[in-house]
């Protein structure tokens, strides 16, 4: 029978409302509404990387050890893999244990150590190929040949319209490809990622929710809504138990808040230094990072009118464009790290802060910043921060110590998103779709009850899978499952790390 889990990229539960309402992912609602359903908190930051790494460990990211997409030790940035993962996914062990599985364009799958099965990279593997590991291979590969991985980061170079276009080609090819997939009886478990609406989210949110959506978006909508239809309908033929589940929700956010620009005001962070957009592949469309450079001369100048901006008042709106520009710009305006004891890092937006490297006490700097920021309203008396917490206070396992000291998220409520650009004043108001800590959680199956339970975890997913399956629970997990039944548990990682080692051996032999 075997378990398809449909992990859809940036659906929260007023999103889903939305869309079934305008008549996209029927589907998606007729289960929600006639089996299990609820509301489930996504891991911090609710971004995609730690989220899905945690919804197929089962575990926080202080267990698997990632919290944003990049890598920086030793001075170098690279987008993390599959290898930095140091907790088993649940396909891995199924893989183990000869229970054949599908990934498809699941994030941070890529390399693939322990595969049984067929593997499709995700669009931040870059050039991964796919890999087939399964006695009827000829087969499976003559269905999955002709999918490619999309990057989103193509609408910045073409434009929505033109990347639309080439979205729903994509999709088209992504239908076949998974409905070959699923008419094959002996690959048994389905881990499918549909990210496009994440995609669609970033840019859209905010007419979605108005019912205001322009045509080439609803194209794009409509074959997305089709793939997700598709698929359902197969496993409900083939009868599989199925999890339907989202990594985080969305928000409309009306005001960004600077928090290098508080810190500095709190004598906190201090300098100021230019960095660059890169691309992280010289092909167009590459995930973007960040790198420190020599000034240019034109850089200088832009030093120069920024200071101007701080010390001379200009109106708002002004603040807005200067905004504006350095967001289309290949420039980043932020403190100088080195001169800074406490500084929020460059990720986007601001999840984290962390304290220099040369302080010696830094405990007393995370104690002090997370008192001070606690404390900042705005001037209808609402707090700028719905989170500011040490990272001891938000994960837990032998990883902590590798996340940033502080966790800040704007306030949710009042509708502040963070940002770590250095600019003249704290606050500006403008208009930002991003996300939010709720997710969907539904599930199709006999032994799960039906209805609406209220709030559960991301981290549910893991252990519910292994129920489902009748395999022993994987010990260390972070969630519970939600069937209705006697379970065992066991210890699968010492084989995993055994099968991992062996794997990462074999990669360096050939490369």
């Amino acid at each position: 029978m075997g378990v398809l889990v449909l992990g859809i990229d940036g659906l929260g539960s007023e999103g889903l409302k939305k869309l079934s309402e305008m008549g996209y992912l029927r589907s998606v609602d007729f289960i929600a509404r006639r089996y299990f359903r609820a509301t489930a908190k996504t891991c911090f930051p609710p971004q995609t990387v730690p989220a899905w790494i945690s919804i197929f460990t089962g575990v926080n990211p202080g267990k698997h050890g990632l919290f944003s997409f990049f890598s920086t030790s030793r001075g170098r940035v690279r987008i993390h893999t599959s290898l930095d993962v140091r907790f088993p996914y649940v396909f891995e062990i199924l893989s183990m244990l000869r229970r054949s599985v599908v990934l498809f364009n699941v994030p941070l799958s890529y390399p693939f150590r322990l595969l049984y099965g067929v593997g499709v990279p995700d669009w931040l593997a870059g050039n991964g190929r796919i890999v087939v590991r399964h006695e009827k291979k000829n087969i499976i590969y003559d269905i999955v040949k002709e999918s490619r991985p999309i990057s989103p980061a193509l609408k910045s170079v073409l434009g929505w319209q033109k990347f639309a276009d080439i979205l729903e080609h994509e999709l088209e090819i992504r239908r076949w490809v998974i409905e070959g997939l699923l008419e094959l009886g002996y690959l048994e478990n389905y881990f499918i990622v549909i990210s496009d609406l994440d995609w669609l989210m970033h840019s859209f949110y905010h007419v979605i929710v108005k019912g205001n959506i322009p045509k080439y978006v609803e194209k794009v909508l409509r074959k997305i809504s089709s793939l997700i239809d598709s698929i359902i309908k197969r496993a409900c033929k083939r009868n599989m138990d199925i999890i339907i589940i989202s990594d985080h929700g969305f928000k409309v956010y009306n005001k960004i808040v600077f928090v290098n620009t508080i810190l500095k005001k709190l004598g906190l962070a201090r300098g100021f230094t230019i960095r660059r957009v890169a691309s992280r592949r010289k092909s167009r469309g590459g995930l973007k990072t960040l790198k420190i450079r020599r000034k240019s001369s034109s850089e200088k100048v832009l030093e120069k009118i920024f200071w101007f901006f701080q010390k001379v008042p200009i109106p708002h709106n002004i603040h807005r464009r200067i905004y504006r520009m350095v967001m289309r710009s290949n420039i980043r305006l932020f403190v100088d790290p080195d001169l800074s004891p406490v500084f929020s890092l460059l990720n986007i937006p601001a999840f984290f802060i962390g304290v220099n490297r040369r302080i010696r006490n830094k405990e007393a700097y995370v104690r002090y910043t997370v008192k001070m920021l606690s404390r900042i309203r705005d001037k209808h008396g609402r707090r700028l921060f719905s989170l500011v917490a040490t990272r001891e206070n938000i994960y837990w396992g032998p990883y902590v110590r590798r996340a940033p000291h502080i966790c800040i998220f704007g306030s949710i409520r009042a509708r502040y998103l963070t940002s770590a650009i250095l600019m003249a004043v704290p606050i500006i108001h403008k208009t930002t779709n991003y996300h939010d800590f709720d997710s969907i959680f539904i599930a199709k199956s006999e032994g799960i009850v039906r209805g609406h339970v209220g709030g559960r975890s991301i981290y549910d997913v893991v252990p519910t899978i292994y129920a489902l399956l009748d395999i022993p629970i994987q010990k260390g997990l972070d969630g519970q499952n939600i069937v209705n039944k006697e379970v065992r548990y066991a210890d699968h990682t010492m084989r995993w790390k055994i099968a991992s080692r062996i794997f990462i051996k074999t990669l360096k032999k050939i490369s």
